[in-house]
């Protein structure tokens, strides 16, 4: 049987946007809450109170934020070369002999 915080973990680890913002503390753990209470409700198939799902947010391992970096280091090792160019012109000429 799943946890709370098992699930809470999970639908948070979904979105790394929301995952980063709350490193941040950008975001109000109340209203998260709300937003995410119907999905870890359905998914525990039982009433879960909100602050049960605060609580979770808020015991969530700051570990994440290494796990974040690490996973954008890596993709931008992964990229290899990128070439940025602007305000370029493609020409194309077909190739005829002049006599």
């Amino acid at each position: 049987m799943k946890t709370i915080q098992e699930v809470v973990e999970s639908t948070i680890r979904k979105t790394p946007f929301i995952e980063e913002a709350l490193n941040e503390k950008l975001i109000n753990v109340s209203s998260l809450a709300r937003v995410i209470l119907p999905e870890v409700s359905a998914t525990l198939k039982k009433d879960v109170k909100v602050g049960a799902v605060m609580m979770a947010i808020n015991r969530l391992s700051p570990a994440s934020e290494l796990r974040i970096r690490r996973n954008i280091k890596k993709l931008a090792l992964d990229l290899g070369d990128v070439i940025v160019r602007s305000d370029l012109c493609d020409f194309t000429f077909k190739n005829t002999l002049l006599y």
